[in-house]
């Protein structure tokens, strides 16, 4: 069990790069920790495959980090169902559901306040104006990364922070007539 943790765990670090390398080695240690029933690390690397194959295998990215979501919630792992529901966020974004996008950043919006998580709150922000920049209001997508800035004031919060920054920065530079917005990496 312990090699497969930690096959799941140096997978993970690949998947967060992108790397399509980490796909094989986060499925097979999502299958020997499935079949031992370990959720721990089970969860966030299942999310963690979602992330590695949205590029290539949409569907089966948002299976996965759906499962990964209702398994979060059923074992009451509040941080990574945020970072679940953040990823599922993203995932529909960067698909074009940009209404999917929407209701997800509502749902993690409402934990975020629910739990005193301001991470989650921002996160939500910041997909709200990844929708609006989607939609040419940028204006408003630079007040809502505003918002997000705020809400990541807490020294934990450099990655919504940092996210968000990037995002106010993109919209300010795209606002000039010679720049058009894109999307976020």
């Amino acid at each position: 069990m312990r090699a497969a943790q930690a096959l799941a765990v140096a997978a993970w670090a690949r998947a967060i790069k992108r790397d399509r390398s980490a796909t094989a080695d986060l499925e097979t240690a999502c299958a020997v920790m499935e079949s031992a029933d370990d959720r721990d690390i089970l969860i966030g690397s299942m999310t963690a495959l979602g992330m590695v194959l949205s590029s290539s295998d949409l569907p089966r990215s948002l299976v996965l980090r759906e499962r990964s979501l209702a398994m979060a919630r059923a074992e009451g792992l509040v941080y990574i169902e945020s970072w679940t529901v953040t990823m599922i966020c993203h995932t529909h974004l960067h698909g074009g559901a940009l209404d999917e996008a929407l209701r997800y950043a509502d749902d993690l919006a409402s934990m975020g306040e629910r739990t005193n998580n301001d991470d989650a709150v921002a996160f939500a922000l910041h997909v709200h104006a990844n929708v609006k920049v989607a939609r040419g209001d940028l204006a408003a997508a630079r007040t809502l990364f505003a918002d997000a800035v705020a809400r990541a004031r807490g020294r934990s919060s450099a990655w919504p922070r940092t996210m968000a920054l990037f995002g106010r920065a993109r919209v300010t530079v795209a606002a000039r007539p010679t720049c058009a917005p894109s999307p976020d990496p």
